[in-house]
């Protein structure tokens, strides 16, 4: 066989400028471009034009190729695992929950259909501009006979997940099951006759009547030229496939689920050719012999010219793992993470443009001691520093090895210290860091500000049980060490932010993390109450689940944030606006269920989180506050789930909506606009069976047609409101 091997380029010399973003709840999504979610699917027009399709219910459309990007929304933040393009204007597309949704503009405005269900969908297919079937979770089978508008569901006595779908003509189709079978129907889907196969199976094609593929866990590509009754594997031993894509009756391609393979038939599966690629490639969508698309995890995007020999990225900018970003204005900032990655902007963030960094070691923190002068601190000892904002760096000899470098603290241009994480130890410099000394203390150190020329205030990490995560001070430039605050437990103090006499720190261990304060210069500090959470539900109850905190920055002595990780599902941005007194939950981007690092806020609206995946957000707004002024209406259980009219509707500015839970469980209730988007989170946790009323204020909103919608695990509905102002 011919191997061809596939080179991916990243064209950072062409970057396109981001003017079109996601933006959620208020967050907009700066990096990567055009998403860090991963996408699902993908389904192409020409060469052209195309829809890619992922977790979170954002839809990224290209029009010249992946050049750019529009973002465009689904009616709901759902994932999408399917769709089917059936003109340049109508696009029909398949995901969780049930969830079905089209356009008949290119997508400027998604709308939802009544799929009757409330499984997920994993596979969709039309056989005409009318027609069209969909499967998913249980045997749920649903068709439309009218472009994908209407949906009825039929039964398929089958209750294993069907997760590929497709038909031959109105009559004959195939769907393939996680257990060994090939189902048939020859009665549009009325009734199915299941047919064994060689192992369990993920995807299905037919190229005809008679001859079709399918993929699946027993390694391979399974092929049929008698309708199913016998099959032939090819390259058995190359592991799963679980993606065909045939351009015509002749050529094909198929894609393997773990390694970086492709195969390619050009006369209809009796032979095959090999591409071999350095990266993984998953979904495919070809428009030609030529011209081919691929997306995958975190956004990963890319095109192919000569039919999968060469591909070129068309998704841009980093995925390292960020673990800290700065700004020292409102235009210029910087974040840094693995692999020495270092990105700069100097438009807020519209572009992010990677910086050499010099090293390849991983980069932690960033202090700037003013707008030219900056330090990055990472491990092994690693200590970079700019001269001119930042963009140029060198590298400096701390004479530090084994260990990580936490922020750096400057009294002056000249004179600056380093904590040395879990070493008795302070690095020093009295010369704009060209020469560095051991400055040694009586504890572990984890964070440190150097107050004045005599003053010094530090935090302390535990070390293998010993109890030296604690405040310490000195008040004779490091000789000697008093306590401040401590306790004989394992605590680690690592971030710590001072305005005049008033600072603040957090502990930081997974999960029982706090938050501390001085009003006098460190002296004595006390412990800031913080929202408590509960695995897997959005709750502002005080229960008991401490957060992680990845971060803490306070924009003055009273306006502060953090990021609080409550667990893998529940991350939030947090806020004071009082000096620690209160927080609230604001809502970050959607689903990020991925762990975010850094926070800086130039002010007390415009703010950024960065992590891993090299995720970049920002908000102007703060980010919306999630409330809890959802009162109960009455003590009865409703026997059904149900979504009442608004009243008064039309309204102005505020109304009332209603609804009924039947059965205790997370609950959502949002409103979008015309086009989709979200323009507000009402409700966001978990409800016992009851009624409830929701007070909605539209005052922020201008006038016009918005639709709210009620979800839960069981249970979906959307109606349509007026506000006229």
């Amino acid at each position: 066989m011919k191997k061809i091997y596939f080179t991916l380029i990243l064209l950072f010399s062409s970057l396109p400028l981001y003017s079109q973003l996601f933006t959620f709840n208020g967050w907009t999504e700066q990096n990567p471009y055009p998403t860090t979610r991963t996408l699902n699917t993908l389904a192409f027009i020409d060469n052209n034009t195309g829809w890619a399709f992922g977790l979170g219910g954002i839809v990224v459309k290209t029009t010249n190729g992946g050049v750019s990007y529009i973002p465009q929304y689904t009616p709901d933040t759902v994932n999408t695992y399917d769709a089917f393009v059936l003109s340049p204007a109508k696009v029909v597309a398949c995901g969780s929950k049930g969830h079905i949704f089209y356009t008949t503009n290119g997508g400027t405005l998604w709308q939802e259909a009544n799929s009757h269900t409330v499984k997920t969908l994993a596979s969709i297919f039309f056989i005409d501009s009318t027609t069209g079937f969909a499967c998913g979770d249980n045997g749920t089978f649903v068709k439309t006979t009218d472009g994908g508008i209407n949906w009825d569901s039929i039964p398929t006595f089958y209750n294993r997940d069907l997760l590929d779908i497709m038909f031959i003509n109105a009559n004959t189709g195939y769907t393939v099951s996680e257990r060994n079978h090939l189902l048939k129907t020859t009665d549009g889907g009325n009734s199915w006759t299941p047919n064994s196969v060689p192992s369990s199976d993920y995807a299905v094609h037919f190229i005809n009547s008679m001859t079709g593929f399918v993929l699946g866990t027993g390694g391979g590509v399974k092929r049929t030229t008698d309708g199913g009754i016998t099959w032939t594997v090819y390259y058995s031993g190359l592991g799963k496939f679980d993606e065909v894509h045939f351009l015509n009756s002749s050529t094909g391609y198929f894609t393997r689920e773990t390694g970086n393979f492709i195969l390619k038939t050009t006369d209809g599966g009796e032979n095959y050719e090999t591409i071999t690629s350095d990266t993984k490639v998953e979904k495919v969508d070809y428009v030609n012999d030529s011209t081919g698309f691929t997306v995958g995890l975190n956004g990963f995007m890319a095109k192919t010219h000569n039919g999968g020999i060469n591909w070129d990225y068309i998704s841009y900018g980093t995925r390292e793992e960020l673990f800290d970003i700065y700004f020292f204005n409102a235009l210029t900032g910087l974040s840094c993470g693995t692999g020495g990655a270092l990105l700069r902007t100097t438009n807020g963030g519209n572009n992010w443009l990677t910086v050499n960094s010099g090293t390849t070691t991983r980069l932690a923190e960033i202090y700037f001691y003013n707008q030219n002068t900056g330090y990055i601190s990472g491990e092994n000892g690693l200590l970079i520093k700019t001269t001119n904002g930042g963009t140029a760096w060198q590298t400096l000899n701390t004479g530090v090895t084994g260990s990580s470098l936490s922020a750096a603290s400057f009294l002056n241009a000249n004179t600056g210290l380093v904590a040395v994480r879990n070493s008795p130890f302070f690095i020093k410099t009295t010369n704009a860091g060209n020469n560095w000394f051991q400055l040694t203390v009586p504890f572990k150190t984890g964070c440190v500000k150097y107050y004045n020329d005599s003053t010094i205030i530090a935090g302390g990490v535990t070390y293998f049980g010993l109890p030296y995560g604690k405040f310490f001070k000195s008040t004779n430039g490091g000789l000697n060490w008093t306590t401040t605050f401590g306790e004989s437990i394992d605590v680690s103090m690592t971030i710590m932010q001072f305005f005049n006499d008033t600072g603040y720190a957090i502990r930081n261990e997974p999960y029982t993390n706090r938050t501390f304060k001085t009003t006098n210069a460190g002296n004595n500090w006390f412990e800031l109450n913080h929202i408590r959470g509960e695995n897997n539900y959005e709750s502002q109850q005080d229960i008991p689940l401490d957060p992680n905190f990845t971060d803490l920055m306070f924009v003055n002595s009273t306006i502060g944030f953090y990021f609080a990780d409550y667990s893998p599902l529940l991350k939030k941005v947090v806020r004071t606006t009082n000096g620690g007194e209160d927080w609230e939950w604001h809502i970050p981007f959607p689903d990020i269920h991925v762990p975010q690092w850094g926070i800086f806020f130039v002010d007390a609206n415009t703010g950024y989180i960065c992590g891993r995946y090299g995720m970049i957000l920002k908000t102007t707004t703060g980010g919306p506050v999630l409330t809890n002024i959802l009162s109960q209406t009455g003590s009865e259980i409703p026997n059904e789930f149900n979504l009442s009219q608004n009243f008064p509707n039309p309204f102005n500015p505020s109304t009332k909506i209603r609804f009924d839970i039947s059965h205790s469980g997370l609950t959502s209730l949002k409103v979008y606009n015309v086009l989709g988007q979200e323009v507000a989170i009402l409700v966001s946790e978990r409800l016992n069976a009851g009624s409830y009323e929701y007070t909605f204020d539209g005052g922020t909103l201008p006038s016009g047609i918005y639709f709210y919608k009620l979800e839960t695990e069981e249970f979906f509905q959307t109606k349509k409101m007026v506000l006229i102002k």
